[in-house]
C-alpha cells in the first residue's frame, strides 16, 4: 500500500501557483532535499517513518525520465507537497499508510505505530511554541500516549475488537484478531476523525511552511493549531495535571471562541483542598473547564458553558459536556432531561456540594461540599449526558482538581452592579428643595427607606447645607 503511486485517484498536474512554485524550489534547495536533507527533514517522525515516506515519495511518477533510487527529484517533491498540503482524504490516507509500511496491506499494529510517530512529531512541533512557557504540564505517560491514539484511531478499532494498552503503551489483541487493513479502511477512519487530520495537517504543515518563511515559531504554529494562552500565577509557570495530548483533545472540543484562552481560577495544588476556597475562586468566572484527577488515577471533568453559581436548582444550557481523559471521551447532552450543572452549599435539605448530569445523589459527576469525596453514579449511563461511570469506583477520593475559566475574563458582575446602584437614586436626590418641602409639610417620602442610608458618610458641611433648605423655602 505505501510504496507504490498506483491508486488512481492522484492528479500528476501541479496544485501549485508559480510563486508558491518559486517558494518550494527554494525550500527544496536550502534543505538539500536531493541529498542527505531529507532524512533531517522528518526527524521528528523517527528514523524508520522518514524511510517508509522517502521510499514512497521516490515511487511518485516523473515527466521525461527514469525515477532515482537515491535522490527525491524537486518534481516528485512538489508533487507530494501537493497531497499534504492540498489533498483530500484519498490523497492524504495513502501519504499516512506510507509513512506506516512500505507493504501493500497494512497491520493494525502498523497503524498503531505510525499513528504514534505522528502525536510524537505533533508534540515536538507544538510545543516549541513560546506560548507553552507559561505552563508547567505533565509528561504523557506511555499507557496515556496509547490510549490517545487508540481513540484517533476508533473507527478502525470498533469494526471489530476492543484493543487495549500494555504497560508499555503499545496494543494488545485478542487471539485470531484480522489485523489487516485496506486503503478503504484508511480513508474512512481519516474522514470520520477530524482530530486525526488536525494533528496531521499541523505536523506537515509545519514541516512544509511556504506561506512566509520570515514567520516567528509562535507565528507558524499559531497558523495551524490553536495553543491556549494562560498568565504565569506569581511570575511563575502554572502547574496543571494535564499533558499536551490531553490539552489538545479537550480543546480541540471546545466553542472556537473559547479556545485561545485558559484562566487558572482554582487548583488544589495552589489553593488547598478547600470547598469554600473553590467557591470562592469559580463563582462568576463565565465557562470554565472542570478537571478532576481520582486516587486510582482516573482523570475526567466537564466543560460548563455558564459561569458558577450558588443555586438550589440545576441550570447551565446544552452546550456543556463530560470527558473522560482517561479513555478519551466526549459525552454532550441527551436532551433527556436540563440537568447540566449544580453548585449549593450550607443547605439543610438540599445536597451541598458540585454536581453535573443526573439528578441528586446520583450525580454525572459530583464533589462533595467536603472537599475530598465525590462520586459518579452513572450505570449504565448518565441520564443527562450519556456518560458511563467517569472514577475508578462510584464513590472516590479527590486527588487533584483544577478548574480554568475559558475565553476572556468577563466583566466583575458586583461592580457593575454597584454602577447600577448609583445610577438608580430617588428623583428627590436631584432636587434636595421638593423633598424639603415634603418634610416641611409633613409628606413622608415613600422611596427612602429603600435606598441605601449614606447618613454617616455625608460630610458636617453637606448636613448643614440640607439644614438651611427649609429655611429659605
Amino acid at each position: 500500500m505505501g510504496g507504490s503511486e498506483s491508486k488512481g485517484k492522484l492528479e500528476d498536474s501541479s496544485q501549485f501557483t508559480n510563486e508558491e512554485r518559486q517558494s518550494i524550489q527554494k525550500f527544496y534547495t536550502e534543505n538539500n532535499l536531493s541529498g542527505d536533507g531529507f532524512m533531517k527533514l522528518f526527524i521528528s517522525l523517527g528514523e524508520q517513518a522518514s524511510t517508509n515516506l522517502k521510499h514512497y515519495i521516490l515511487s511518485l511518477r516523473q515527466s521525461g525520465h527514469h525515477k532515482s533510487e537515491k535522490a527525491v527529484s524537486i518534481e516528485q517533491f512538489e508533487k507530494f507537497l501537493g497531497y499534504v498540503l492540498k489533498g483530500y482524504y484519498p490523497e492524504k490516507s495513502i501519504v499516512f499508510a506510507a509513512l506506516c509500511s512500505t507493504s501493500k496491506t497494512l497491520k493494525i499494529q502498523e497503524i498503531f505505530w505510525g499513528t504514534k510517530q505522528l502525536i510524537r512529531a505533533y508534540k515536538t512541533f507544538v510545543l516549541r511554541d513560546p506560548m507553552w512557557n507559561n505552563w508547567n504540564l505533565s509528561v504523557p505517560t506511555m499507557i496515556s500516549e496509547g490510549k490517545f491514539v487508540l481513540h484517533l484511531l476508533q473507527e478502525i478499532f470498533e469494526k471489530g475488537f476492543p484493543p487495549q494498552i500494555d504497560n508499555d503503551g503499545n496494543i494488545k489483541l485478542p487471539p485470531d484478531t484480522v489485523t489487516e487493513y485496506s486503503e478503504t479502511d484508511i480513508e474512512s477512519m481519516m474522514s470520520k476523525s477530524p482530530l486525526f487530520m488536525y494533528i496531521f495537517d499541523a505536523v506537515f504543515g509545519g514541516l512544509f511552511h511556504l506561506e512566509s518563511q520570515n514567520d516567528s515559531i509562535h507565528d507558524m504554529i499559531s497558523s495551524l493549531v490553536t495553543v491556549p494562552y494562560t498568565e504565569p500565577v506569581q511570575g511563575k509557570p502554572v502547574p496543571s495535571q494535564l499533558d499536551i495530548y490531553q490539552i489538545t483533545f479537550i480543546n480541540f472540543n471546545l466553542l472556537k471562541d473559547l479556545q485561545a484562552e485558559w484562566r487558572i481560577v482554582f487548583s488544589n495544588h495552589l489553593y488547598g483542598d478547600s470547598f469554600t476556597q473553590l467557591l470562592s475562586r469559580i463563582q462568576n468566572k463565565g465557562p470554565t473547564l472542570l478537571v478532576v484527577t481520582d486516587k486510582t488515577g482516573h482523570k475526567f471533568g466537564g466543560f460548563c458553558s455558564k459561569s458558577w453559581e450558588l443555586n438550589p436548582k440545576f441550570y447551565g444550557t446544552s452546550d456543556c459536556f463530560l470527558f473522560s481523559l482517561t479513555e478519551y471521551g466526549i459525552y454532550h447532552t441527551t436532551q433527556y432531561n436540563e440537568n447540566y450543572m449544580y453548585l449549593n452549599h450550607g443547605q439543610q435539605t438540599l445536597p451541598n456540594g458540585l454536581g453535573m448530569g443526573g439528578q441528586f445523589d446520583y450525580f454525572g459527576l459530583w464533589i462533595d461540599q467536603s472537599f475530598n469525596h465525590g462520586h459518579s453514579k452513572a450505570k449504565p449511563k448518565c441520564t443527562t449526558y450519556g456518560s458511563p461511570q467517569l472514577s475508578g469506583t462510584p464513590e472516590f477520593e479527590v486527588d487533584m482538581i483544577e478548574v480554568w475559566g475559558l475565553g476572556p475574563e468577563p466583566k466583575n458582575e458586583d461592580s457593575d452592579e454597584e454602577v447600577e446602584k448609583q445610577t438608580k437614586k430617588s428623583i428627590l436626590d436631584k432636587e434636595p428643595e421638593a423633598k424639603a418641602l415634603l418634610n416641611l409639610i409633613g409628606k413622608e417620602q415613600r422611596s427612602e427607606g429603600f435606598q441605601e442610608r449614606e447618613d454617616d458618610d455625608m460630610s458636617e458641611e453637606m448636613k448643614r447645607k440640607m439644614n438651611t433648605i427649609p429655611k429659605l423655602i
